[in-house]
C-alpha cells in the first residue's frame, strides 16, 4: 500500500488556482451577460422613448407664430401703407397700381406677389381688344379706385391661416393671411 504523507492531503496549489480560474471566469460572464442586457434595455427604453416623441410630435400640428388678432392688426397696417402708396398726396389722385403694389412687396408672399405681379405686366389689349387675362380692377384692393378707408375685421381663422375682411365705402374683399410668416397669401375678390 502507499503511504499517504501530510504534505498530499487537501487541495494542492495547482487545485486552488484553478478553482479561483473557474469561479472568475463564471463571474465574468455572468457579469457581461447582465451588463449586455441592460444596455439593451436601456437603448430600447430610449428607442421608445423616441418614437413616442415623434409619433406625437407629428400628430400634433406645430402652434402657428402668430395670432388671428395680429393678422387683423397686420392687414389693417398693410391696406394703410397701401392706401398711402396708391395716393399722390397734393392731388389725391391713384398712383397707379405698379407703384403701390411695390410698397407692400414686403407684406406680400412671394408666390402671391409673383403672381399679382405677372398679371399687371400682362397686355392691356390684344388685337385691339381688352385683354380678357389682364384684370380690370387693383388685384390688392378689388377696386378700380384706391381705398378711402379700409377697416381690417376677423372674418374667420384656421391653425395656419387667418381670413380677414377688408372693408372700404364702395368694396368688402377678403384677405388671407399665412399665420406663420405673418404675409398676405391670397385676396379673394368678391365675383372674382
Amino acid at each position: 500500500m502507499r503511504k499517504i504523507y501530510k504534505s498530499q492531503e487537501g487541495f494542492g496549489l495547482i487545485e486552488a488556482l484553478l478553482l479561483i480560474i473557474a469561479v472568475a471566469l463564471v463571474a465574468f460572464v455572468g457579469y457581461y451577460v447582465w451588463h449586455t442586457q441592460k444596455q439593451t434595455d436601456k437603448t430600447l427604453s430610449t428607442a421608445a422613448t423616441a418614437s413616442t416623441t415623434a409619433s406625437n410630435a407629428i400628430s400634433q400640428p406645430a402652434k402657428p407664430k402668430h395670432t388671428a388678432n395680429e393678422a387683423v392688426s397686420f392687414a389693417q397696417t398693410t391696406y394703410d401703407s397701401y392706401k398711402k402708396a396708391s395716393t399722390n398726396p397734393a392731388t389725391g389722385e391713384p398712383t397707379g397700381t405698379s407703384a403701390s403694389l411695390e410698397a407692400i412687396k414686403a407684406a406680400l408672399t412671394p408666390t402671391f406677389y409673383g403672381s399679382v405681379k405677372a398679371k399687371y405686366a400682362l397686355p392691356t389689349e390684344v388685337n385691339g381688344k381688352m385683354n380678357p387675362n389682364r384684370p380690370d380692377y387693383d388685384l390688392i384692393t378689388c377696386e378700380q379706385n384706391t381705398l378711402s378707408n379700409p377697416v381690417a375685421s376677423l372674418k374667420a381663422s384656421n391653425p395656419s391661416t387667418a381670413s380677414v375682411n377688408i372693408s372700404d365705402n364702395t368694396v368688402n374683399f377678403t384677405v388671407t393671411v399665412d399665420l406663420n410668416s405673418l404675409l398676405i397669401s391670397n385676396v379673394t375678390c368678391p365675383g372674382a
